[in-house]
């Protein structure tokens, strides 16, 4: 969705931060980007 808005980068930070799953999140997030 980011990338069809425009955006080529995000800020992820505080979302790992507070992710109960870090590396689900980071999975998630390469598998959009894909």
């Amino acid at each position: 969705r980011m990338a069809a808005a425009g955006y080529d980068a995000i800020l992820v930070g505080e979302a790992l931060v507070r992710s109960a799953d870090p590396a689900g999140l980071v999975a998630e997030l390469k598998r959009a980007a894909a």
